[in-house]
Order: C-alpha cells, then sequence, then structure tokens
C-alpha cells in the first residue's frame, strides 16, 4: 500500500500537534481567568455592602450629598494607573474622553451590585441570575459533537453594568450575555486583548468540531 502521508503532510501535522497544545493551554488560562475575574468581583461587591456602602450613593442624582459622589468617584480614578491618572488631569482629549467613561462604568456597575443585594436583603428579589447558571452548566454539560470543553463562564457575580446594544437573539447562554457585558466595561486596550484570545480560543473550538463531523 502506497504511503500517501508526504513530508508536507507531516510538518503540517507538527504545527497542527503543537499549535492545538498551545491553544490548550490559552483555554485553561482563559477560564482561570475568568473564573478569578468571578470570584473577584463577588468578594468586592460583598466587601462593599458589608461595609455599608449605598447604591444611590454612587449617582449624582440620588446620592446622599454631591460630595460623597465625587468622593468616590475620585477615589476609583485613584485606582488607574500613575500615567492615566495624569491624563486625567490633564486637558481634554479622547483619551481623557475614554477614562472618563470608563470610570463612570465603574461608579454604575458597583451602583447595580448594591442594589441587588440590597433587594435581596430586603426579600424583594430572588437571586435568579445564579439560577440561570447552573442551567446553563446542566445544557453545557449535556453538549455533544465537539473535544473541546466550553470554558466554564458561569455569572457568578452577575453585577457588571449591561452593555449598550443588542445582542443576536441567538445568544441565549446567560454566561455568553455575562461575558459580554463584563468586556463591555473593559477599555479599548483590554477589549482588544480579550478579542485575541477569544480568537485563538473560538480557532481552536471550530478545529475540534470540524475533526468531529
Amino acid at each position: 500500500m502506497t504511503n500517501l502521508i508526504t513530508a508536507t503532510h507531516k510538518k503540517i501535522g507538527a504545527l497542527i500537534t503543537e499549535g492545538q497544545r498551545g491553544l490548550s493551554k490559552v483555554d485553561k488560562a482563559l477560564e482561570k481567568a475568568q473564573q478569578k475575574h468571578a470570584a473577584t468581583h463577588v468578594s468586592f461587591n460583598q466587601k462593599m455592602f458589608e461595609a455599608g456602602a449605598q447604591s444611590a450613593d454612587f449617582t449624582k442624582g440620588t446620592a446622599s450629598s454631591p460630595e460623597v459622589f465625587y468622593f468616590y468617584k475620585e477615589c476609583v480614578a485613584r485606582s488607574l494607573p500613575v500615567a492615566q491618572q495624569k491624563v486625567l488631569a490633564g486637558k481634554g482629549g479622547n483619551e481623557k474622553r475614554d477614562l472618563i467613561q470608563a470610570i463612570g462604568g465603574r461608579m454604575g456597575a458597583m451602583k447595580k451590585a448594591l442594589e441587588r443585594k440590597e433587594t435581596i436583603k430586603a426579600g424583594t428579589a430572588t437571586d435568579k441570575r445564579t439560577k440561570a447558571a447552573k442551567a446553563a452548566k446542566k445544557v453545557t454539560a449535556s453538549a455533544k459533537g465537539t473535544d473541546t470543553p466550553a470554558p466554564n463562564m458561569a455569572p457568578e457575580s452577575g453585577e457588571v453594568t449591561e452593555a449598550k446594544g443588542i445582542l443576536p437573539p441567538a445568544i441565549r447562554d446567560p454566561r455568553l450575555v455575562e461575558m459580554f457585558n463584563t468586556v463591555a466595561q473593559y477599555p479599548i486596550e483590554g477589549q482588544a486583548r480579550f478579542a485575541e484570545i477569544m480568537m485563538l480560543a473560538l480557532n481552536s473550538f471550530n478545529d475540534a468540531a470540524t475533526k468531529a463531523k
């Protein structure tokens, strides 16, 4: 029987093996980063709530005083790298505008997180997002036709400002919605880096799905 596997095929095969190995590492690193991100959000929001933070103070119109609102906003600005703080202190420009919008987004995210905890404590709301996440995990676990397990992107925190715009109606998994809403809060550089990582993961997923057919 003639050997149809040429040297070129072997070279490509080696690239596939090495490339898939690298993508698997990226997938695992991304999953760990997402889990850490969710855990950090939960811990931070709980500490804020236990310290007595009030959701109303994170919006100028409802704050107990303008001074409190601007103080909290200044505290967010202080968390930024020194270089970005200098941009905020300088004259106007696109970069300064983007930073101001990012600070506003963080203020909104904290307000929403605290509102959710306040309503749950008051008994006027239930933690439906956690239930949705568990249901989504069951759907993912029963899915077939792929060799690559889906990363755990369950919205454990579920406390980020929703992204503007409308996601395609076909996207129904709450973990994907949570992921997109979270990424919407990143600065443009962070969004670009996240997109690069996700493209690697997507290519790996598509390759695995193709092989499974």
